[in-house]
């Protein structure tokens, strides 16, 4: 009797157990973290609310890539590089709308048209090529990209084509794109989309490049003003005021202190602005020096007078900080000057630039305008600004 209490007991005990064990784990997988809990519904929800937005496009970071010549008119319509996109924007002049979206290559830069009108030409400063966009209205591949211009090393694979920002065409044969970071002017074959040859450029940062009749003209970004610091070997107390090995390798192999340092304009220091080349033999053929400091845009009227945009850097003015200690009172506040440089030429000589600051320019229009407003060259009226639609879908390559 008693074992078969005892057995009776432990199977009832075993059973109980058994239960028990199952509903910590039935309870212990609701519990689990890993399992996703059901959407709890609001009563009033909106059923579109509960769709999750679509994930972001993954971009990058503004390069800040230089512009020249971002904008082309051609056939009613505006070619505009979309440098942040990677497109180039296709804008109905008359509408003011965009009528096509064309995928480039990374950081666009520039455009310039053919002369027969059939092809723009895109520089891709980051992405090291130029696009080619269709522009014939009766080509099936009418505003689509058609080839790419780039020129590769075939052993390393790296770029030969670095950085092309300004773009000019010398006929519907010749191209001329310009190789910031190597100092280089490309010429490239249009018909077969090849480097020929490549143009050096004995300064730095080459961008804006223009073709006007048989000529090229070509201006670098940072061209120097002829200053550098007041250091060199026989101290004479104008071009050098300090012994510059002493202070600066012999001694911890740093700018010691106590020597007296000026910033003065030097003879032999370069400065090479304006080089132009005989587009029909890729000669060299005039530099002209002293145009400014950094130069950012160039314009070739039908007389050949040549006018760039730039700022002169006024670092001289009052450079003698170390020996007469000259400061913001010689410099009267102004750093440097915004200036358009306007050079005239005669044959192959170079006239002495004329250089109008902005506020002095402005002011003289002003007077004009007093007496005869015909003679303005630009209206100084405010313009409304005028918003664009929605762009269509992309127009892929």
């Amino acid at each position: 009797m008693i074992t078969r209490i005892c057995n009776t007991f432990n199977k009832r005990h075993l059973i109980v157990i058994l239960l028990g064990y199952t509903a910590y784990l039935v309870y212990s997988f609701n519990q689990s973290p890993d399992k996703p809990k059901p959407p709890t519904k609001q009563p009033h929800q909106n059923a579109a609310a509960q769709t999750p937005k679509p994930p972001t496009a993954i971009g990058y970071p503004s390069l800040m890539s230089p512009h020249a010549k971002p904008i082309a008119l051609h056939g009613g319509r505006v070619f505009v590089v979309n440098t942040p996109s990677d497109t180039v924007d296709v804008i109905d002049a008359k509408s003011r709308k965009v009528v096509a979206r064309i995928d480039v290559g990374i950081d666009p830069v520039s455009l310039a048209v053919r002369p027969d009108g059939k092809e723009v030409w895109v520089a891709n400063h980051v992405s090291d090529s130029v696009s080619v966009i269709d522009t014939d209205p009766a080509s099936p591949t009418h505003l689509h990209v058609i080839a790419t211009v780039q020129d590769l090393n075939p052993q390393t694979k790296a770029t030969r084509f670095d950085e092309p920002v300004g773009i000019a065409f010398a006929g519907n044969e010749k191209a001329y794109v310009a190789l910031s970071s190597e100092n280089k002017i490309a010429v490239v074959n249009v018909a077969t989309r090849k480097i020929t040859k490549r143009l050096t450029i004995t300064a730095q940062d080459p961008r804006a490049i223009v073709v006007r009749g048989d000529r090229l003209y070509v201006i670098p970004f940072e061209s120097n003003n002829k200053t550098q610091l007041s250091g060199g070997y026989k101290i004479d107390g104008k071009l050098v005021t300090f012994n510059a090995h002493e202070h600066s390798i012999a001694n911890n192999n740093v700018l010691s202190l106590g020597h007296k340092t000026d910033i003065v304009k030097h003879p032999r220091v370069p400065d090479r602005d304006l080089y132009i080349f005989d587009t029909k033999t890729d000669r060299l053929i005039k530099t002209v020096n002293t145009l400014g400091t950094l130069l950012y845009g160039l314009a070739v009227d039908s007389k050949g007078r040549v006018f760039i945009a730039q700022t002169d850097a006024r670092n001289e003015v009052n450079g003698r900080a170390g020996t007469k200690k000259h400061g913001l009172k010689e410099l009267q506040n102004r750093a440097f000057l915004n200036q358009i440089t306007r050079v005239e030429f005669d044959g192959n000589n170079a006239g002495n630039p004329n250089s109008s600051n902005s506020n002095r320019y402005r002011r003289a229009i002003q007077n004009k305008a007093k007496h005869s407003p015909r003679h303005l060259p630009f209206k100084l009226a405010r313009t409304t600004p005028h918003c664009l639609s929605p762009p269509p879908a992309r127009t892929s390559s």
